[in-house]
């Protein structure tokens, strides 16, 4: 199916490995994979392993996901071939890459690793997950994690650095990425305007060489610049080229996570689209951004901007201005991240961090959208079912109570985490937490305060406490008296209080 090797028994079951299944049946074969290996790398070192081992399972539809979106099977196998694959070798780390030829190789696979240092969490061949969105970067920031770097292999930075030597003297490079895709359309380049800014560049300051569409390679609508297919064809070039650019300039689409990961320079215009990963409520919810404030990622670097306007010459011309402006020459390393840039930015980041706990910690997965919209409507009465936990759910929790103080959601969740493993005191600190929080918030359904209540009243009871917990409904009583339920814990506390 796909022409590569079938490797199974290439594959060792090192404790020391990550095995990372990207699962064509849930995945695209598209830059959503840099963010795959982001996570991937991020997972290997939050548990301390050596190495990363990529296995590739084929979907249902001729080895890819079943899905309405416009590539064709033989434009998603090139993706894997020129993209995908490849791409796993600008990860240091990297050991093996396993490219399956069918399921049942996935399971037998599977079953050899046995279910140890398996990415993403609670993948099973069976019931597959997919892990590459990207609130699960916004999650690694919250958490104070540093993003991975990918860098290609010495022999290709050798390579462009030859390719350049011969066409660059003493200008700037940039690099303009061209969309230009039969699908979307409305997102592709606005080649004329684009033409209309680059015929206006100094060529004694700026050398200009242009990166064609891979759909499209030997369309060359933009005249008089040169272009560069190497870049299209080969990952592994063209993260090389934009590494070694001045900047590299782009319209909405996958090339510009290329830049992003691997600490490049770059300006992208018009990033909102009809596309629904491209609307104002994906950024909100994914990405934890308000596009009408034109907020920047957190965790992009000053030098990598996005512009929210067209692609106009104008205003390309203008935030161009203001780049070289702020950059007059190329930013030596390292360059600072954009950070948190307002009240809302803060509060959109928390929830899309919010979001995506609760995503990986249910996993009878609720489609996301839906799950923004009940935790944006958040009832304390009835919380959220868990799964499964890993401390980095819990690293998360924390990290966003000290941002948003004053939000009793990520205290209940963190109460309900804690009551779920056990941790009665951190539970019936967090409920008690809530609880005073609950006593300034009038929007809260009534019963609120007293279901918190009963519950931190409950956790000392399950941590054997028994006299903090008859306390607690002794108060709970004063509070809500001739409650059966409370009379009923206090009498029964009682005469174990006094058995004690």
């Amino acid at each position: 199916m796909n022409g590569f090797p079938h490797i199974i028994d290439a594959v060792d079951d090192s404790s020391s490995t990550l095995y990372s299944f990207y699962d064509l049946k849930t995945s695209p074969p598209t830059c959503d994979f840099l963010k795959f290996m982001q996570y991937a790398e991020l997972h290997r070192r939050r548990y301390n392993l050596e190495k990363i081992h990529f296995i590739f399972v084929p979907g249902p539809k001729e080895g890819f996901r079943d899905d309405n979106l416009a590539r064709t099977i033989p434009q998603r196998s090139a993706l894997m071939r020129n993209l995908v694959v490849p791409s796993c070798w600008l990860l240091p780390t990297c050991h093996g890459v396993s490219w399956l030829g069918n399921r049942t190789e996935a399971i037998k696979l599977f079953e050899k690793v046995g279910n140890v240092n398996i990415f993403p969490r609670n993948y099973t061949p069976e019931t597959p997950t997919s892990d590459y969105l990207m609130s699960g970067l916004i999650t690694a920031y919250l958490r104070g994690e540093e993003m991975v770097v990918l860098q290609e292999p010495f022999e290709y930075t050798s390579m462009v650095q030859g390719y350049l030597s011969a066409r660059l003297t003493t200008q700037k490079l940039i690099t303009v990425t061209v969309r230009d895709t039969p699908y979307n359309t409305e997102r592709n380049t606005n080649q004329p305007e684009w033409q209309s800014f680059l015929d206006s560049l100094d060529a004694s300051e700026y050398k200009v060489l242009v990166v064609p569409d891979t759909y499209n390679i030997w369309s060359k609508n933009i005249c008089g610049f040169e272009y560069c297919e190497m870049a299209s064809l080969n990952v592994l070039f063209r993260t090389a080229l934009y590494r070694q650019a001045y900047l590299n300039m782009f319209t909405p689409g996958g090339p510009p996570e290329i830049a992003l990961y691997s600490n490049s320079p770059l300006l992208m215009f018009r990033p909102l689209g009809k596309d629904i990963a491209a609307t104002a409520d994906w950024y909100r919810v994914f990405y934890g951004m308000e596009p009408d404030d034109h907020h920047q990622h957190a965790m992009y670097k000053l030098n990598q901007r996005l512009a929210w306007g067209a692609d106009k010459a104008d205003y390309v011309q203008r935030e161009f201005n203001r780049y070289i402006g702020d950059f007059p020459e190329f930013p030596h390393p390292p360059v600072k991240e954009h950070g948190i840039q307002s009240d809302t930015h803060r509060n959109l980041l928390c929830l899309a961090a919010l979001l995506y706990v609760l995503l990986q910690m249910n996993c009878q997965v609720m489609p996301a959208f839906e799950m923004m919209s009940a935790l944006q409507d958040y009832n304390i009465l009835s919380p959220p079912g868990i799964s499964s936990i890993e401390q980095e759910d819990i690293d998360t929790i924390k990290a966003i109570i000290n941002l948003l103080p004053n939000d009793i959601r990520p205290r209940h969740i963190l109460g309900v985490i804690a009551h779920h493993i056990g941790d009665f005191d951190i539970a019936a600190q967090s409920f008690d937490d809530c609880s005073k929080l609950a006593n300034g918030d009038s929007s809260l359904p009534a019963g609120v305060n007293k279901q918190l209540r009963l519950l931190k009243a409950l956790m000392f009871e399950k941590g054997d406490e028994i006299q903090k917990s008859l306390c607690e409904y002794i108060e709970l009583d004063r509070s809500f008296p001739n409650d059966p339920e409370i009379l009923k814990k206090i009498s029964m506390l009682s005469d174990q209080f006094k058995a004690w």
